[in-house]
């Protein structure tokens, strides 16, 4: 608008658009005149701009469109829904107080959530980060003081899991923390600083790997043929034994590259074939004689093909020839 008089004063329309509409204000640093100031002109868009700005604080009740802005003191949204801590750099979601550098809370079940600091005690004493949510959540939990859940879910436990009942704990709390792997919240393995227990929660001490209820075995790359190490619950008797899953056919085990135990009960020292149809026979090597007699023992040996045998008093008698 022109510089006019202001003669009436009517109220803003429908058709009028105060954004750019002219709107009076009174110049008070104008020196030139009396002290009311000199009369001059400005739009919305003038006074929403950043020049000239202004102090205090803003208060909007509607929506707010910006496309940036700097906030130079703290950020509160919703009292504790969104919170920046300028003065220790942090940033709250779901608290006014964070704790941390980013800390997002909620005491809410089945919504999709990072613990990182809960307060509580009792059951949800846990600290969590929930990548799906719900009961069904994957979550990373770290367990609080207070906390008494089982498997062995401990104060200081560090737990991977996928819902709410499949766990697998990492590392519990301790100085000698073991790690827990378990198979729906039932512990399947444990690694502490002595050994590594399968199907034991307590690694019995000497041992570096301790398997109970169960075989333990080495096999090929196929996963066929294999040596098992066991224990035999119904003859309460443990075993060695080279075996085909496969086939479910025995295989010779070779034990120390000398000694040899073949399917029908052979046994070769030195030997890995024996005469035509034998059955549990004892082979043995032509030997390098020996030339002492510890005393207590005697020593059996085969020397050219004929087997001797050498007593504790240095006496050599052949018991057959070759």
């Amino acid at each position: 608008m022109a510089d006019s008089k202001i003669t009436a004063l009517t109220s803003i329309g429908t058709s009028t658009d105060p954004v750019l509409d002219q709107m009076v204000i009174v110049d008070v640093s104008d020196g030139s005149m009396a002290a009311t100031g000199t009369t001059k002109k400005v739009s919305l868009n003038q006074l929403l701009s950043s020049n000239p700005s202004a102090t205090g604080g803003l208060t909007l009740s509607g929506a707010l469109a910006a496309g940036s802005a700097t906030i130079t003191g703290d950020l509160t949204v919703d009292t504790s829904t969104l919170k920046v801590d300028s003065a220790n750099n942090r940033v709250g979601i779901g608290t006014a107080s964070p704790g941390a550098l980013i800390e997002a809370y909620t005491n809410t079940n089945g919504q999709n959530r990072i613990f990182i600091n809960n307060p509580s005690t009792g059951s949800s004493a846990y600290n969590s980060i929930d990548f799906t949510g719900g009961t069904a959540g994957n979550q990373i939990l770290s367990m609080g003081s207070g906390y008494s859940g089982s498997f062995p879910y401990t104060t200081g436990a560090l737990v991977l899991r996928s819902g709410q009942v499949n766990g697998m704990v990492l590392s519990t709390g301790g100085s000698a923390a073991p790690i827990v792997f378990g198979i729906n919240d039932s512990e399947a393995m444990r690694l502490n600083s002595t050994g590594l227990g399968i199907g034991t929660a307590s690694v019995t001490s000497g041992f570096k790997l301790d398997v109970v209820n169960g075989d333990f075995r080495v096999s090929d790359a196929a996963g066929a043929d294999g040596v098992e190490i066991g224990w035999s619950a119904g003859s309460s008797q443990g075993f060695v034994q080279a075996y085909n899953r496969n086939t479910s056919a025995f295989k010779p085990l070779l034990l120390n590259s000398s000694l040899l135990v073949d399917t029908s009960g052979n046994v070769g020292v030195g030997v890995s074939t024996f005469g035509t149809s034998a059955a549990k026979v004892l082979g043995l090597a032509n030997a390098t004689a020996p030339t002492t007699s510890p005393a207590g023992m005697g020593q059996l040996y085969v020397e050219a093909g004929a087997l001797k045998y050498r007593g504790s008093s240095g006496t050599i008698t052949t018991l057959a020839n070759a």
